[in-house]
Formats: C-alpha cells, sequence, structure tokens
C-alpha cells in the first residue's frame, strides 16, 4: 500500500485541486491501495454554521453528511493523485455509509485518513470505495465509507436489483421541492462545483438533459425532515433527480425512501439511532 502524509494546511488550494480535476486523464492501470493521512484537521465552525442553515439542521450535533463535506478537499487529493487511473469526473456516487462511535467535538484537532477500500471488476465498469476515517488522539471517533463507479465498457451488465414498488407499510413524511436555484445554492455552501450538478449546459456532456441534485444535498434534505442525528446512515443513491423536480419522502421504521412523481425511488436510506 502506497501512504503518504500532508498537513492539513498543505492541501492544494480549491483552484489546483478543480484544475487536477478537469484535466485528469485516465489510465487502464489497476486501480493501487492508496492512503494518505492528513494530520492537524479541523472542522472551520464559520463554514459547519453556514451549511447547518443552509440545508436547516437544527440540532446542536454535527450532522453526518457534513463530514463528507469537510473533507471534500482531502478526498479530491486522493482521487486526482498520479497513481489513481479513474477521471474524477463522470464517477458515480453510488452509495455512502456515515458512522460516529461517539460524539464529534467540532473544535478539536483530527488526524484523517483516506484510503482506496474494496475495488471490484463489473461487467460495465469499476466499483471502489473510498473510506475516510476521523481520529482524535489515535482514536476512531467518525467517518465514512464511500462507493463510486466508474463505466469503461460499452456493455450492457445487470440491472441493480429494484426497491418493491409496494409502499403499504410507509407513510408520507414530506414533499420536497429541489429547484436548480437550491442546487446551485448547495454547491455553493458545500464547495461541490461538480459541473453535472450547475446547469443543463454542462450536464450535457456527461449524458443528462438537465442538471441533477447532489445526492448529499437530497440526503441532507431527508434528514432534516426527520429531525434525528443518527449514530450510523447507510444511502443508497438509485437514480439521478433531474431539475426541478418534486419529491416525496416516506418512511417505515428505520428506513426512508425519497421518491419521485413516478413513484421510483431515487434515494434508499436506512439508519441506526
Amino acid at each position: 500500500m502506497s501512504q503518504k502524509t500532508i498537513e492539513y494546511k498543505n492541501l492544494p488550494s480549491n483552484l489546483r485541486i478543480l484544475g487536477r480535476t478537469l484535466f485528469k486523464s485516465q489510465t487502464k492501470s489497476a486501480i493501487p491501495r492508496l492512503q494518505f493521512t492528513v494530520e492537524g484537521f479541523h472542522f472551520n465552525q464559520a463554514h459547519l454554521q453556514s451549511y447547518k442553515r443552509y440545508c436547516g439542521f437544527s440540532h446542536n450535533e454535527m450532522p453526518l453528511p457534513y463530514l463528507f463535506v469537510a473533507s471534500q478537499k482531502a478526498q479530491l487529493h486522493l482521487l486526482t493523485d498520479e497513481q489513481f487511473p479513474l477521471k474524477t469526473l463522470g464517477l458515480i456516487h453510488t452509495g455512502i455509509r456515515f458512522y460516529r462511535h461517539k460524539e464529534i467535538d467540532t473544535k478539536a484537532n483530527y488526524n484523517v485518513t483516506v484510503s482506496v477500500g474494496k475495488v471490484e471488476n463489473k461487467a460495465r465498469g469499476i466499483e471502489f470505495e473510498l473510506c475516510v476515517h476521523f481520529y482524535k488522539n489515535s482514536e476512531l471517533v467518525c467517518g465514512f465509507d464511500s462507493h463510486y463507479f466508474s463505466i469503461t465498457s460499452s456493455k450492457r451488465g445487470n440491472k441493480p436489483a429494484k426497491i418493491a414498488d409496494d409502499f403499504t407499510a410507509f407513510h408520507s413524511l414530506a414533499h420536497l421541492n429541489i429547484t436548480e436555484q437550491s442546487v446551485r445554492g448547495y454547491a455553493r455552501v458545500s464547495g461541490d462545483y461538480n459541473p453535472i450538478h450547475l446547469h443543463r449546459l454542462t450536464a450535457a456532456p456527461f449524458g443528462f438533459k438537465k442538471p441533477i441534485a447532489h445526492g448529499l444535498y437530497l440526503l441532507a434534505r431527508c434528514l432534516v425532515s426527520l429531525d434525528i442525528s443518527p449514530k450510523e446512515v447507510v444511502a443508497s443513491f438509485k437514480r439521478p433527480a433531474l431539475l426541478p423536480i418534486e419529491t416525496e419522502l416516506i418512511q417505515s421504521n428505520n428506513q426512508m425512501l425519497l421518491l419521485n412523481m413516478d413513484r421510483k425511488a431515487l434515494l434508499n436510506i436506512e439508519w441506526v439511532n
């Protein structure tokens, strides 16, 4: 495994990361077991509060999806490393699992490890896991495991398992209207300016007729509607949410589904309190 260490203050600037993201080329090399540690990581208090206000979080605990937002630069630093063979733009985010083992001290310093986890070759491409762990005094406090898919072949693969259309065990929790303006606002507050989210013209080269909502924005809006602060959240992104879109959030016990107007699942969420 290739291991590197970098001080948090020495991470590349947003502009440099953006340039590396836009111009990164793709090779046919196997994905290596990369890992690097960001030492002296700390949460930006003003940014955290801006994120919570924009998404609507009102409880005192740090929202787990913010872990992804706060560590985004560190993730991109690995994904744009010269040893990583896949292009960053065009990666499909298929799911994510957040967890916290103890209360997250937002004012503490952490060592954050970013590493490539499981890698699996599929009929149409490569599926891989990106693991981000937050350590305080060598103790794992929280983290997340992201799952991505890169299409490398035009072959047709097996369709993902469908979620049953029988929603009789679910009750309606909320109706969420997601607009292009609200998604561009989330891009500003989160720093995620992936072109597929911004405008139909910038989404078109990636095969979308309209811009699509950030999966992590949809997840945040769903958690706000439920008004919980769980210890673990598992989210599966089932299909893109083309903007603008009206959705319905339904719940059964510790499971939520975000549906489009055709009653098809956009997002499946399960959690542990």
